[in-house]
């Protein structure tokens, strides 16, 4: 949960030294969609066993979100969590993930 918030921390960061050349309605509307995603990421009450990564692809001005399982039914869950506007997601399949352990 801590690195979770710490990447979110320093990516928004970045995101803002860096900058962005849309308009400020777009950047508000993009950090609002980012915020909201890494929110959905970090919250342990949910089941986030589909759930791969996310990141914020700068050139398309869209947040990317990468799903074990990439169906138009776990998109439509996400989007009814977290009621963020399609337009300013990609989700793409990643996966099977998995784990050695011994």
């Amino acid at each position: 949960m801590k690195k979770v918030f710490v990447s979110i921390i320093i990516f928004v960061a970045c995101f803002f030294i860096i900058g962005c050349k849309s308009n400020k309605e777009n950047d508000e509307n993009l950090k609002n969609a980012f915020n909201k995603i890494g929110e959905y990421f970090g919250n342990e009450s949910l089941n986030r066993s589909n759930l791969g990564a996310y990141y914020l692809d700068e050139k398309k001005g869209k947040v990317v979100v990468v799903l074990v399982n990439n169906t138009k039914e776990q998109q439509d869950a996400i989007k009814e969590i977290t009621k963020v506007d399609f337009k300013y997601i990609i989700f793409v399949q990643g996966g099977p993930y998995t784990t050695f352990s011994k």
